[in-house]
């Protein structure tokens, strides 16, 4: 089974690639608000064709065919989704983008091949602490020191500018999912089969790799076995024993009487 992993990584740019960045963000916001007033006069149309005249838009503004053009067509995606939203009633309106201390643009993984040769627009080399970006070229990164590599096809990239003025890149990579021997809580087991108890808590978050969640592995263990779904309470949020102590004593105050 192949699941999606986010892989985050500090980014450190070079003053040119910094000017490079800086300007997608502005090209991907200008487009981004181009379509929606287009579509706020015209109404609703899908990304599709909007594409189709993302090149005339192109051709107008010189200064967007200096950035990566797959983060141009991004941003009529990332417009596309948000009328979705509101259609769907999960959202409003869209709304214009407006500059803000925190910035970002997502493009996308773009794999060909030539003579035997398979070529991709991102590319990463955790040996060298690199990321290969469209326009920007290799870029400098940080990030999961005990990796040697990234297992998975890369899908996408989001750069990331924060208030603090650090650059971030998020990766997206499909991988084939690990399956975990499952954990078995069996000493609540027990306790379920010998006395009259009710009830169960399964803690335990996400791994420090982020592979799988424990409270969410017991739990499926315990329905395997015949316990009721609403008899068994789960605190999954915690990132430290503390936290998970005070979370659990407040989850078993609420639900148990």
């Amino acid at each position: 089974m192949e699941a999606y992993k986010a892989y985050k990584f500090r980014l450190y740019p070079t003053d040119n690639q910094k000017v490079l960045i800086n300007k997608t963000f502005g090209c991907v916001r200008f487009v981004y608000n181009h379509f929606l007033d287009y579509q706020k006069n015209n109404g609703f149309k899908k990304s599709s064709y909007l594409c189709k005249d993302l090149k005339e838009l192109t051709s107008e503004y010189e200064f967007l065919k200096k950035v990566d053009s797959c983060a141009l067509r991004c941003a009529i995606f990332n417009l596309e989704d948000a009328y979705k939203n509101f259609f769907a009633k999960r959202g409003n309106y869209p709304v214009f983008k407006a500059k803000r201390s925190y910035q970002s643009y997502k493009t996308n993984c773009i794999v060909s091949s030539y003579k035997n040769n398979t070529y991709s627009n991102i590319r990463i080399d955790l040996e060298k602490r690199q990321i290969k970006l469209p326009k920007l070229g290799l870029v400098d990164i940080r990030g999961y020191r005990n990796k040697k590599e990234l297992v998975g096809r890369i899908i996408s990239a989001q750069v990331m500018k924060e208030a603090t003025g650090k650059y971030y890149v998020s990766v997206i990579a499909l991988e084939e999912a690990l399956i975990k021997e499952k954990v078995i809580p069996s000493k609540a087991i027990e306790l379920l089969k010998t006395k009259n108890i009710n009830k169960v808590l399964v803690t335990g978050g996400i791994g420090v790799n982020g592979d799988f969640n424990e409270a969410e592995y017991m739990k499926e263990h315990l329905l395997e076995i015949g316990v009721k779904e609403s008899d068994i309470l789960i605190e999954d949020k915690s990132t430290t024993t503390e936290e998970n102590i005070t979370n659990s004593i407040k989850i078993l105050k609420d639900n148990i009487s």
